[in-house]
């Protein structure tokens, strides 16, 4: 027997909400890994912890409503088991390998299958959405969203989004001769301080 294992997709998490991330964009990604696990040609598909943190039982519904066919769902919450699920089939089955096929979690998003007893991993063809912390703007590998977590000027900023990267907090250029000197000296967060400080002041 084939069974294909979807691992901690988890629709609907507080971390798909976090910076750098774009809420709905995670969601629609996320809803395209499932669709893709559940094309796959198996003989039972298995979803391990399908659903996060803020997800509502009209939300878990509205997902399962694109199951075509009989769907295997173990989840750790007991939530589920509160809801009508016709053609859904709560199992505690999972696999025991450590992979994810979250693409807030991990560059490439995975699924695992097993087939004559031996577990193998299958890539998915979407591209993870990792956020990583960056201190200066750069080009990231596939699957990374770069973030600059601290104040940056706005030509700093505009640098960053060059590469892709997001940034956190702007602060306005350095504006007389004292600021430019000052920014030959400072770091750039030391420097959108007393921007910052100076703009303070003078309101």
């Amino acid at each position: 027997m084939k069974k294909i294992y979807l691992v901690g997709l988890k629709f609907y998490d507080s971390k798909d909400a976090e910076f750098p991330l774009n809420y709905e964009q995670v969601t629609n990604l996320k809803k395209e890994i499932f669709l893709e696990f559940l094309r796959f040609d198996a003989d039972e598909h298995i979803a391990v912890d399908l659903f996060g943190d803020l997800a509502l039982p009209d939300q878990i519904i509205q997902i399962l409503s694109l199951v075509p066919h009989s769907l295997k769902i173990c989840q750790d919450e007991g939530f589920l088991y509160h809801l009508n699920l016709p053609d859904i089939q709560l199992v505690q089955e999972r696999p025991d390998i450590e992979s994810s096929s979250n693409p807030v979690l991990v560059e490439k998003p995975v699924f695992v299958l097993s087939e004559d007893d031996k577990l193998l991993i299958v890539e998915s063809s979407a591209k993870g959405v990792v956020p990583r912390p960056i201190e200066n703007p750069e080009n990231l590998s596939d699957g990374v969203v770069g973030y600059l977590p601290d104040f940056v000027t706005l030509s700093e900023s505009e640098k960053a989004k060059l590469f892709g990267n997001k940034v956190a907090f702007v602060c306005r250029d350095p504006q007389d001769s004292f600021e430019r000197r000052m920014s030959e000296k400072m770091s750039q967060k030391a420097l959108c301080f007393l921007i910052n400080l100076i703009e303070f002041c003078e309101g």
